[in-house]
């Protein structure tokens, strides 16, 4: 199964990890501010809009909430 199978329509794929630096102490990392913003300019993602996140991994929340503590940090 490929990552995009039962994805919802026009919804993008969010990469919690892009642009992080993996440690020793923190193997994910936050991303440079500058960094994230143009990952979600890539994603077409502005300041303005209404985002929804959903999760298909194992447990359901992991991947969302992570992604929930990002756009927080750097909103």
């Amino acid at each position: 199964a490929n990552i995009f199978s039962g994805h919802i329509p026009n919804a993008r794929y969010f990469d919690q990890l892009e642009h992080t630096t993996p440690t020793q102490f923190l193997p994910r990392g936050l991303p440079d501010v500058k960094s994230f913003e143009e990952y979600m300019g890539r994603l077409g993602v502005s300041n303005t809009d209404h985002i929804v996140l959903y999760d298909r991994s194992a447990n359901g929340l992991f991947a969302a909430a992570r992604a929930w503590f990002l756009f927080k940090v750097y909103r």
